[in-house]
Order: C-alpha cells, then sequence, then structure tokens
C-alpha cells in the first residue's frame, strides 16, 4: 500500500489496520533519519522496516534523479521490487 505522507492519516490507517511493522520507502534522509521511525516507535510501537544501505542509495537516486525529473516509468519499479527490508 502506498501512503503519501501525511502523519495524521498514516496513523490513524496504520492503527486500523493494526499493523506492528511497517517498510518506510523515501529519499536517503527519510530512511535514514529518526525523525519518521522513532515518532511510529514512540508514539505507537510499530517497527519500521528500512532497506540496506546500498538498497537505500538506490531508491534515493530513483526518486531524485528520475521521479523528480518527470520519468515516470516502469524501468524505475524493477530495483525497487527487489527490495529486502529489515
Amino acid at each position: 500500500m502506498w501512503l503519501k505522507w501525511n502523519w495524521p492519516a498514516i496513523c490513524t490507517k496504520l492503527m486500523r489496520m493494526a499493523l506492528c511493522r511497517v517498510g518506510l520507502l523515501g529519499t536517503r534522509f527519510v530512511m535514514e533519519e529518526q525523525f519518521y521511525q522513532g515518532r511510529l516507535q514512540e508514539r505507537f510501537g510499530i517497527e519500521v522496516l528500512v532497506p540496506r544501505e546500498e538498497e537505500r542509495a538506490t531508491v534515493h537516486q530513483i526518486i531524485y534523479n528520475e521521479l523528480c525529473q518527470g520519468k515516470i516509468g516502469g524501468l524505475h519499479v524493477a530495483p525497487v521490487l527487489g527490495l529486502s527490508l529489515g
């Protein structure tokens, strides 16, 4: 499920779904800093999984070099589908 970052909506949705573990994709800063992960863990007890370091670099590159440039297509999906979160 894809959720655009909207703090109240995401928290409400996660709580309704009774999820205790979620995956987080975004820019390198979103995935590496504790702002989002810490809030979900501390406030709701939800474990947040992010890709490994090299995979975070790939996701970051796709966001900035493709999606932000308007390159929306199938080629950037393949690396993301193979991510291992944890």
